[in-house]
């Protein structure tokens, strides 16, 4: 589940490298799609996206607003994932199931 809002968020993070045909600085349609999508995943309640501490999406799909604080339980987990994946794309480890030290 992580992998996949973590997916989702990078979808819209690379969104604005695909300008939309009247030049607004992220793809609109992509945007809509990649809400639409975490919109269906069960468990999330909000999903928020910023660019430079700019809001790009900021959707509370059920729960309490996003004006409220919650516990948010597993956000370790999902920096843990964006961390491997820029391990990976840097060449740094070869894949997730690699041994973090030799055997």
């Amino acid at each position: 589940m992580h992998r996949l809002l973590f997916a989702l968020c990078l979808a819209l993070l690379f969104a604005g490298q695909a300008k939309a045909a009247d030049d607004l600085p992220y793809d609109e349609k992509i945007i809509a799609e990649t809400v639409a999508k975490a919109a269906q995943l069960p468990r999330i309640h909000a999903l928020i996206v910023a660019e430079e501490g700019k809001p790009i999406v900021e959707k509370v799909f059920r729960g309490p607003g996003l004006d409220r604080p919650v516990n948010i339980k597993s956000a370790s987990k999902v920096i843990i994932d964006a961390l491997v994946g820029i391990a990976i794309d840097r060449g740094m480890i070869k894949a997730v199931d690699q041994p973090m030290l030799p055997c």
